[in-house]
């Protein structure tokens, strides 16, 4: 994972908006065997976005089980990307703190699939 903690250019407020952000709880979670640095998560998303399959690439620094039966931030309306061989349309969210990435989890009494804003 590239860190780059330079400030980003300003957006406005209309593209921020676009960005649809979800809780999410990853119910299973895989190490990717071709690969160094995938883990595979299945993520419910709750009912509108139903369950997913969401790729991270923060093997180096976590185990699947450190994921499982926990709840994260996900942005679920990225452009669809195939990747071994599935099609992934989200990301989850993590802080960096100098190239090595925090999973921010979320408290577990806040709904799946509740919007952020």
């Amino acid at each position: 994972m590239k860190s780059d903690s330079s400030p980003k250019p300003s957006i406005a407020f209309s593209d921020f908006q676009k960005l649809d952000l979800r809780v999410g709880k990853v119910i299973d979670a895989t190490n990717i065997v071709q690969s160094r640095k995938l883990i595979e998560l299945t993520v419910d998303l709750g009912e509108e976005h139903g369950v997913q399959t969401v790729f991270t690439g923060m093997r180096t620094w976590y185990t699947p089980q450190d994921y499982i039966g926990k709840q994260f931030l996900f942005v679920v309306n990225l452009e669809p990307k195939k990747m071994m061989g599935k099609e992934c349309g989200s990301m989850m969210l993590a802080a960096d703190e100098d190239g090595t990435p925090l999973l921010l989890e979320i408290s577990s009494t806040i709904p799946l699939g509740l919007p952020v804003w």
